[in-house]
């Protein structure tokens, strides 16, 4: 099982089960594999301290996320 000390804001399932992405309060987006519970891909999201949400486009090879930058202008990133 994969680990984190930090909330999770969102989190969606790739469509074939293969991959799970999060957006957690550290501002961090990751994509997990949770058959070996390792972080595939991490990186830097939205700075904002509002929650940001995270969803699988439907080719299933991008991911778009949703949050607030650091002067709370909303933003979208694919």
């Amino acid at each position: 099982s994969y680990r984190t000390d930090d909330e999770i804001q969102g989190v969606s399932w790739q469509w074939n089960g293969h991959l799970i992405a999060t957006q957690c309060k550290d501002k961090i987006l990751r994509v997990i594999d949770p058959r070996t519970s390792d972080a595939a891909l991490q990186c830097n999201s939205h700075q904002g301290i509002k929650d940001s949400k995270v969803v699988w486009m439907s080719d299933g090879q991008r991911i778009l996320t949703t949050g607030f930058g650091s002067v709370s202008v909303k933003y979208t990133k694919i």
